[in-house]
């Protein structure tokens, strides 16, 4: 079988990434320019993957002016609220919800979708990759994925990522099943069902390989506190269910090289050292489907939330686990931007 060229981003996003469609438009057509001069073949089949929560901060298109005048995302979030309190209400009354924090991801939800969307697929399109687009905080689209227009189906708001073939269609639709605690369930999101999360898409231009998406948390193997009875890994539900490449789009709150505040051991050990020994590499060594895992990870600055970590690209064979390639930098600074890159021959 042909080989592969496979990417994952590691963007470093700052508020005027989001300022606009136009913005967001140009910093993602950056990165793919960047991939794009790395390939190996241009005739060969080609995976980009961005990370987890790329397009989550495009709800504060249009607002740069209110968040200049803040020093934190919730202050920003708030003001926000306060100057569009009537469209949240309607909202609110819409969805039949009180949460606000749902109403303002619904509110947002069409700005959003236009812009990822029309991005995403448009430069899949133009450089012929198929592209895992990261993910959003919104929710399903009533009137489905390969179109501009947007509806909700209803109140339940996901952490939600898109994949796109190479010609820019819509190719699946994954939604996360394991919220961080302490991060992502004190957002009124909703689990995405464990049971969905098992569909795998053909890759265009190959002959049986399969792409799945496990979203940052649902690709560990063990739950990060002793209080999530519901927590599923969805390693062996993507394995048993065929799939090839596993994609793990993330995005880290907490310092790579610090230690880890919900370790349960003492001392605690180094968020990378977590990472290591209860995500990738580590979960990839039984597999039996699974062969490659492709971890692109988001850096950025927003005010007071920052995210760091290490992008990467696993192998395995014949039981062994190999790293074919990795950003050499962790922090969330302009330098540290870099598209990771490695050829992978089935």
């Amino acid at each position: 079988m042909a080989a592969i060229e496979l990417f994952a981003v590691q963007p470093y996003m700052t508020l005027s990434d989001y300022a606009d469609g136009e913005a967001f438009y140009h910093k993602i057509e950056g990165l793919f320019q960047q991939a794009d001069a790395l390939r190996s073949n241009p005739n060969l089949p080609a995976l980009i993957a961005f990370p987890e929560d790329i397009a989550t901060f495009l709800a504060l298109a249009g607002q740069l002016k209110i968040l200049s005048q803040v020093t934190t995302i919730d202050e920003g979030f708030r003001r926000i609220g306060q100057i569009l309190w009537r469209p949240l209400l309607t909202t609110m009354i819409q969805r039949r919800t009180l949460s606000l924090r749902q109403a303002f991801f619904a509110a947002a939800a069409p700005t959003v979708w236009r812009i990822w969307h029309r991005t995403m697929s448009d430069l899949a399109r133009r450089f012929s990759m198929t592209t895992i687009a990261g993910s959003a905080l919104i929710p399903e689209n009533r009137l489905g994925y390969d179109q501009d227009a947007y509806s909700a189906r209803s109140r339940s708001v996901y952490n939600l990522s898109v994949t796109y073939g190479p010609d820019g269609r819509f190719l699946a639709m994954t939604r996360k099943v394991n919220l961080v605690p302490g991060q992502e369930d004190v957002l009124d999101l909703t689990p995405g069902p464990a049971d969905q999360a098992v569909i795998s898409t053909l890759i265009p231009g190959t002959a049986r390989l399969s792409v799945a998406t496990a979203i940052c948390y649902d690709g560990f193997t063990v739950a990060h506190t002793s209080h999530e009875p519901h927590f599923q890994s969805l390693w062996p539900l993507l394995d048993r269910a065929g799939a090839t490449i596993l994609v793990i789009p993330s995005a880290n709150p907490w310092s790579w090289d610090a230690p880890w505040p919900l370790d349960r051991g003492v001392p605690p050990r180094l968020r990378k050292e977590q990472w290591a020994q209860e995500s990738l590499p580590a979960a990839l060594v039984p597999m039996e489907s699974i062969q490659v895992a492709v971890n692109p990870h988001l850096l950025a600055s927003l005010l007071d939330v920052h995210f760091d970590g290490q992008s990467s690209i696993w192998a395995r064979r014949d039981g062994q686990v190999k790293c074919l390639a990795a950003s050499s930098s962790t922090s969330s600074d302009p330098a540290s931007e870099c598209v990771v890159h490695a050829l992978w021959e089935p």
